[in-house]
């Protein structure tokens, strides 16, 4: 029994398309770590300056703080390190949020800025994430695809 040629090459695009989408898709797929804290490369964070700005609180507010000491910059960065994260185009953020968080990540480099990362904390489910180093590919916008609570960013404010 012979099978149709055109049914070969119709069978053999589809399965080139869907191996592009599952590369494309695993692509997508990363986490905090990977994207921030495996590109410090052992450096060491020296501060994290944050900024709480209100969304849904009125009268419109905005509070700023530097944290300098080792305990609390490391339990920030370990609430953070295991955010699971998807590429996404846009911000879906949750209006009803009460705070956005900016932060922005300084390690100890000398002759050389000391600003590495600036993230946004949009709600419990985005963020934003722009890198100082990278000439290409500086900004990106996540889907933050696991439980996560910027509890330890609301704490330094109490």
């Amino acid at each position: 029994m012979k099978i149709n040629k055109k049914y070969i090459v119709v069978i053999i695009i589809v399965c080139i398309i869907a191996v592009f989408e599952i590369v494309h898709r695993s692509q997508m797929n990363t986490s905090f770590k990977k994207v921030v804290l495996d590109r410090l490369n052992g450096t060491e964070i020296t501060s994290i300056h944050i900024t709480r700005t209100s969304v849904s609180v009125d009268p419109y507010e905005e509070k700023e703080i530097v944290v300098t000491d080792k305990h609390v910059i490391n339990n920030i960065i370990n609430d953070f390190s295991e955010i699971k994260l998807r590429k996404s185009r846009n911000h879906d953020f949750n209006p009803n949020e009460s705070y956005h968080y900016i932060m922005h990540i300084e390690v100890d480099r000398p002759r050389v800025s000391s600003l590495r990362f600036g993230m946004t904390v949009y709600d419990k489910k985005n963020i934003s994430i722009f890198d100082y180093d990278n000439r290409k590919n500086k900004y990106n916008s996540y889907k933050i695809t696991n439980e996560f609570s910027p509890d330890s960013l609301e704490n330094v404010f109490k």
